[in-house]
């Protein structure tokens, strides 16, 4: 929660205390019961929304730092040794600007071209020691359904194991 909603939420429960400790005097004055349950009804809400807002910035957190650790995994595991393989043998050749590691925003559009690009030197990169299932797990990596599939277990386990 921001300042201003989490000062509100205090001032709120403050007002629940001290009706709480006054009751008695201000029973005998005004009859609260329907304020009261109001009140009750939207510290509860905004204590659930606190809950859930936190628990949503928590997991945007996490999954940050997972598409990161990813990224990183990609990039030094796949797409580094496909731009090694092509300095060293693919200078000449039209793709070898498409098989240089790719910076900036675009990363998985970029990792997708590169392995494109390397698809058509197949036997260059496997005579290299670039095996054909590191390939396919660059163009699984660069998919546009592989986020919904990395949450599902079995799909992980069975990629990651391979």
């Amino acid at each position: 929660m921001r300042f201003l909603q989490n000062a509100v939420l205090a001032a709120l429960k403050r007002v629940q205390l001290f009706l709480d400790d006054n009751a008695a005097v201000l029973a005998a004055i005004v009859d609260l019961t329907a304020a009261r349950k109001r009140l009750d009804a939207v510290v509860a809400s905004f204590t659930n929304h606190a809950y859930d807002q936190d628990a949503s910035n928590r997991g945007a957190k996490g999954e940050t730092a997972k598409q990161r650790q990813l990224r990183v995994k990609l990039r030094g595991q796949q797409m580094e040794p496909i731009a090694l393989i092509a300095r060293k043998n693919l200078r000449t050749t039209p793709e070898f600007a498409a098989l240089q590691t790719p910076n900036g925003p675009a990363f998985i559009a970029s990792a997708r071209g590169m392995a494109d690009a390397a698809t058509i030197h197949k036997d260059t990169f496997t005579a290299s020691g670039f095996s054909q299932s590191s390939e396919s797990r660059v163009h699984w990596a660069c998919s546009p359904g592989t986020a919904r599939l990395r949450r599902n277990a079995g799909v992980r386990a069975e990629h990651e194991t391979t």
